[in-house]
């Protein structure tokens, strides 16, 4: 192959390589997101996996020269969407009004959750008892009168949610 040909070869490849680019430009940046987001998140596999296996056996992790004692159990949002998914609506609804009673008669004013004043306060402790499912629950149950599809709408929308929280947060 002479130089010539090599050239004009050189020369194909970036016209090429410059056409894909100008008709792939969002695709191709979105692929270098999502390399960049794996590339950082699954460097810390490891230290996740075994925090995760501590809090599971209830031993002490360290964490930024501390040693913490994770508790594993579960929220009283978790739960209720426990009941969804065992389709038992009725009892979600009690340890969320349950919840939520307590963060009413609660003496603690400046704590972040349980708050009794405010937008923001009724928001916190509507996500927190797992009240916020019940009233999706609801609604969806009120537009298409079945219990079983308004629990399975509202764990997948949830399972969605959290997903995008947790790639992009």
């Amino acid at each position: 192959m002479t130089f010539k040909e090599r050239s004009d070869l050189r020369y194909d490849w970036k016209v090429a390589a410059k056409q894909v680019v100008r008709e792939h430009t969002f695709l191709l940046i979105v692929i270098c997101m999502v390399a960049i987001m794996y590339g950082t998140e699954f460097d810390f596999v490891k230290s996740n996996t075994q925090n995760l296996y501590s809090i599971v056996k209830g031993e002490r992790i360290e964490a930024g020269g501390y040693e913490l004692k994770l508790s594993s159990e579960r929220t009283t949002s978790e739960k209720v969407l426990d009941d969804l998914i065992n389709d038992d609506a009725e009892a979600g609804q009690e340890k969320a009004d349950q919840q939520l009673e307590e963060y009413q008669n609660s003496k603690l004013t400046n704590s972040v959750i349980g708050r009794r004043n405010g937008i923001f306060a009724g928001i916190a402790n509507d996500i927190s008892s797992g009240n916020l499912y019940m009233i999706f629950f609801d609604g969806i149950h009120s537009v298409i009168h079945s219990h079983r599809a308004a629990s399975a709408i509202v764990v997948i929308f949830s399972m969605l949610i959290s997903v995008g929280f947790w790639i992009f947060v």
